[in-house]
């Protein structure tokens, strides 16, 4: 099974990071979330949909390439 999920964060010191990846939403958001208090920024990216979903930071921050949806994760 591919893994359609992939965590991504940001942050001043070390710019973007690509983190783990995962087969279920539910298991890339929880990942995502963790990084929260540590990174600026956290995003699931949807490899089928080629969209990135941010879980907290600023949905306008520059992370990802302008030929990807970026948009807030709905809760």
């Amino acid at each position: 099974m591919d893994k359609r999920y992939s965590v991504v964060t940001w942050s001043d010191d070390v710019g973007t990071d690509e983190r783990m990846d995962y087969t279920r939403k539910a298991d890339a958001i929880k990942e995502a979330r963790s990084y929260n208090g540590k990174e600026e920024y956290a995003a699931i990216y949807d490899r089928k949909k080629q969209a990135a979903f941010v879980v907290f930071g600023g949905v306008k921050k520059s992370v990802f390439s302008v030929y990807v949806s970026v948009e807030k994760l709905k809760q």
